[in-house]
Formats: structure tokens, C-alpha cells, sequence
């Protein structure tokens, strides 16, 4: 399978509403983001600025809030693209912890663990696991 597609997969988040109703439009998302430097990087920023407008310059510099954040090749990269802009970033609380743990239960079974050892080192069911592997 594909990185971007796998990505894609993961970082499946239903569409966040606008306060007026409004599509997001030319509105940068965090959807866009992951699109742009990865998943891991847009749930940093998420984890970091939740809830915050972020304001992306031009130029972030190693020593920007972004870069330490993200790091600087992909601050660089985002505000190639988008500097200038603002960044609002939801808070994914539920959302976060979802696709943190798909990501385990997906690791955890390609290092050869058996779906009832996942279910009990994550906490959750044994048929939630299969759903998320076969949803993989």
C-alpha cells in the first residue's frame, strides 16, 4: 500500500464544521496540512496549538516555535506553501487518542502479536482490533 494512501487511511477525520456553516474553501486545514508534511507532523501541531490560531511566516527559522514544534525541514516546507496564512487547529482530544492507538494496534501486529495480546495491552476489544486491521 502506498504511504499517502495508508496516510490517508489513518488520518481519517470526518470534516470539521465552520462556526457559519461555510466549507473550508481555500481555508487551510489540518487535513491539508498532514497532506503536505505528514500525518506525524499535523497531529504535533495539533497536540501543541489545539484550539489556537497559528500564524505561519514566510521564513520560520530553526528557532521559531514551529520549527521546534515540527521540525525545521517541515516548517519550512508548510510555510513555503502556506506562509502568510493562518493555521486554526481543532481540538482532537477523542480523535488524537483513536488514531495513536490504530497506529499501535497496526504495529503491534506486524511485530507478530496475536489480536487477544493487543486487545489486552491497549485496553480495548479484542473485536476492535479486528475491525481496525481489516480496516487496514
Amino acid at each position: 500500500m502506498e504511504a499517502g494512501k495508508r496516510q490517508t487511511e489513518l488520518f481519517n477525520l470526518p470534516p470539521l464544521p465552520e462556526p457559519d456553516g461555510e466549507d473550508d474553501g481555500d481555508r487551510l486545514t489540518l487535513r491539508k496540512v498532514a497532506a503536505l508534511i505528514g500525518e506525524d507532523g499535523a497531529l504535533e501541531l495539533q497536540k501543541a496549538f489545539g484550539g489556537r490560531r497559528l500564524y505561519l511566516p514566510a521564513f520560520p527559522g530553526e528557532r521559531h516555535v514551529l520549527s521546534r514544534c515540527i521540525g525545521t525541514d517541515r516548517a519550512e516546507q508548510l510555510c513555503a506553501r502556506h506562509g502568510g496564512e493562518y493555521l486554526e487547529l481543532p481540538i482532537l482530544k477523542g480523535r488524537y487518542e483513536r488514531i495513536r492507538e490504530r497506529r499501535e494496534i497496526i504495529k503491534l501486529r506486524a511485530h507478530g502479536h496475536t489480536v487477544t495480546a493487543i486487545a489486552g495491552a491497549l485496553r480495548c476489544s479484542e473485536r476492535h482490533v479486528r475491525k481496525v486491521l481489516n480496516q487496514r
